[in-house]
């Protein structure tokens, strides 16, 4: 066993997963009064919040251009240590989770569970707004501390093109596919792959992002019936891609054989 490769950390090679769930609009800074309440209903699960600021322009013919700010949007963040455990975003249009520390899917998968009806019930009163597609995000990464070669890493597969094969120590690429779920679902994978010097070491990062889109529109209403699905569904796909990359020996150790 090549003991000079080795995940990003003891348990997974995980370094983050990211959650986003996009809106069919922005939500205005007045539809954002008391937001702080969705800190306050998720006090046990984040100890600091930071509320955001918007910046706008007015100018008109007649009188000269005047800067305006006004609060908007929404950081909670949860630190242990000193060290960024997870963080939670609501921006004008999308809702973003990311966990830095990721243990299992069923624990990552409960927290974000929590913090998206938290969401929902907050805004329940603009019907209007849907969601229209949801993102999850994996990137893992394994360092490399002795002679290079993809092979520490990877297993041989059609994910690489014979340029990239050719190159040496470093190198990078990106591509991305639709995987049709059923005549009206699909999702988008974006896979980005490379490596990057860190001292001696070569860090080898993969970046796997899935896009579930909708030919129709999930309301807020509905979410909570469909969401579980969802997410399960991108979970699964990730681990496919994951376990068709990655060779025999670092899946075994970070758990995935």
């Amino acid at each position: 066993m090549n003991k000079t490769t080795r995940p990003i950390k003891k348990k997974n090679a995980i370094d983050a997963c990211a959650f986003v769930l996009n809106l069919s609009r922005e939500i205005s800074s007045s539809e954002q009064k008391n937001i702080l309440d969705i800190y306050s209903s998720l006090s046990d699960e984040y100890d600091d919040f930071q509320e955001g600021i918007r910046v706008r322009i007015n100018a008109d013919e007649k009188t000269e251009p005047s800067l305006q700010t006004e609060k908007f949007g929404l950081t909670l963040s949860k630190r242990l240590d000193g060290k960024l455990l997870r963080v939670c975003r609501i921006e004008a249009q999308r809702l973003v989770i990311i966990c830095h520390e990721y243990e299992c899917w069923e624990e990552t998968w409960s927290h974000t569970k929590r913090v998206i009806k938290a969401f929902i019930d907050h805004f329940s009163d603009l019907s209007d707004i849907q969601f229209t597609d949801f993102i999850l995000q994996y990137i893992d990464k394994f360092i490399d501390s002795g002679v290079y070669n993809k092979y520490n890493v990877f297993r041989k597969n059609s994910y690489f093109s014979k340029h990239i094969l050719e190159q040496d120590r470093y190198w990078h690429t990106v591509q991305g596919w639709f995987e049709e779920l059923s005549f009206d679902t699909k999702i988008l994978h974006t896979l980005k792959m490379g490596t990057t010097p860190n001292d001696n070491d070569v860090i080898t990062t993969i970046d796997h992002a899935m896009m579930q889109q909708v030919d129709y529109k999930i309301s807020m209403d509905s979410i909570n019936n469909k969401i579980e699905e969802i997410y399960e569904t991108l979970h699964l796909k990730n681990k496919e891609v994951f376990c068709n990359i990655i060779n025999n020996r670092q899946l075994k150790r970070v758990g995935a054989l």
